[in-house]
């Protein structure tokens, strides 16, 4: 996971959700803790850009699934918004268009966790086999 977060964009959001879903699983560490808490303040870089595409919005709702929605810039909700496009979707590439399936079902999570996420109850991305 470390050295897919050592190359940035999509390998780090990869690797920091890996690590959310391993967490869900009960496979922690304090190593992988201090791993979480460096990808995490990674991402939130992401989230720089004046406009959001599919690797933007893939950060943010990363960041409020693993309850980091405090590194979610203020003002975030406002990019998110700006950058959605006519056709009610995200561009897989800020300022681009068309609408691009994958990054739309982020920035609708995004959205979510921007707009709600304080009142949402934890979820697993992963369902429990036990029940």
């Amino acid at each position: 996971l470390s050295t897919a977060a050592g190359k940035g964009g999509y390998e780090l959001t990869h690797a920091f959700g890996a690590s959310q879903l391993m967490v869900e699983n009960g496979c922690t560490s304090p190593e992988l803790e201090q791993l979480q808490e460096s990808m995490a303040a990674s991402v939130s870089k992401l989230l720089d850009a004046p406009t959001a595409g599919d690797l933007e919005v893939q950060a943010c709702a990363l960041l409020g699934w693993s309850g980091r929605e405090d590194l979610v810039p203020t003002g975030y909700l406002e990019v998110l918004e700006s950058s959605q496009l006519d056709d009610g979707g995200w561009p897989q590439v800020a300022g681009e268009e068309p609408g691009d399936p994958h990054a739309t079902v982020w920035g609708l999570r995004c959205q979510l966790e921007l707009e709600h996420g304080a009142d949402l109850e934890p979820n697993r991305w992963v369902a429990d086999p036990q029940g």
